[in-house]
């Protein structure tokens, strides 16, 4: 009796029979390309309604903090700032860019005696250029340095490349930030009669009111770097059993910073961002210890 000929379907079943259950070939896992896309800015392709929707509000986000920094930056880049000096919002006389455009690059509420700087209101425009300038320095970076360094090493995971090489590009670039964090909140710490981690200095004095100009810039960018992860963290993590806990521990991050911020809490803020940043240095060293 001859043999009947199989079918393509027959075929592949017999195919996958003869592997044993705990071996068997499973499908490739789909490539999340908006996830990436709402990183990198790049097109996503293949991706549901939702992705798509999700990256494309990342691509025009990108694109008009793009416009607004370059256009703040350029223009202060060809004339010089002028400066006047009121009392309405500080208790002595500080100066004050009179250009509004310059405000969010040269910080206000500077005291001519010394030279240290007051808090006030303007602060805020600091902080939203710097939410800019953060969300376009993340995107650059993972677009033309993490994930291209990572597929010239030929980092891979399989089917699941894109999300290995995303994956990649957080760890190193949160690293890099910590490291960045110790390294200057270190140095302030360490310039002020809080070093060592005396903490009966911190309510030396106390308020507050006057601090160096690179410890404002610093706290600033501190509380822009907060939000700016928080926005990110909102927009592109699938919200599952935790994410809203995972939500909440950013907003209290915000709070913490801003409110320590406005209350003069700012010597304690910094010993904090100190030791918090060398958990953050320390996590990604055993993701990263796979490649060797």
């Amino acid at each position: 009796m001859s043999q009947q000929p199989l079918t393509g379907a027959q075929a592949a079943k017999n195919s996958y029979s003869t592997f044993p259950s705990d071996t068997a070939p499973s499908p490739p896992t789909p490539v999340d390309t908006a996830t990436t896309a709402r990183h990198t800015g790049e097109e996503p392709t293949g991706v549901d309604d939702d992705g798509d929707r999700r990256g494309l509000l990342a691509r025009l986000w990108f694109r008009i903090s793009f416009r607004i920094t370059t256009t703040v930056i350029s223009i202060n880049s060809f004339f010089t700032p002028e400066y006047y000096i009121s009392t309405a919002r500080t208790p002595e006389p500080s100066c004050h860019p009179r250009s509004i455009l310059a405000r969010p690059i040269f910080l206000s509420y500077r005291k001519p005696e010394t030279g240290l700087y007051y808090k006030g209101r303007d602060d805020v425009l600091v902080v939203l250029f710097w939410i800019l300038l953060l969300f376009e320095a993340k995107a650059g970076a993972f677009r033309w340095v993490w994930i291209p360094l990572a597929r010239r090493l030929d980092l891979s995971e399989g089917d699941d490349t894109d999300r290995f090489l995303l994956r990649f590009a957080e760890q190193t670039h949160g690293c890099l930030c910590a490291i960045c964090t110790f390294c200057i909140s270190f140095y302030l710490m360490q310039r002020s009669s809080y070093r060592n981690f005396k903490t009966k200095s911190f309510w030396t004095d106390y308020p507050h009111e006057l601090m160096r100009g690179l410890e404002k810039l610093f706290y600033l960018t501190q509380i822009a770097f907060s939000i700016q992860r928080t926005f990110s963290f909102f927009q592109e993590v699938k919200r599952d059993g935790e994410w809203f806990t995972l939500l909440l521990v950013h907003l209290i991050t915000v709070l913490l910073l801003s409110s320590s911020y406005a209350f003069n809490w700012t010597p304690m803020g910094i010993a904090i961002l100190c030791t918090m940043s060398i958990s953050e240095i320390i996590l990604p060293v055993p993701f990263h210890l796979l490649f060797l």
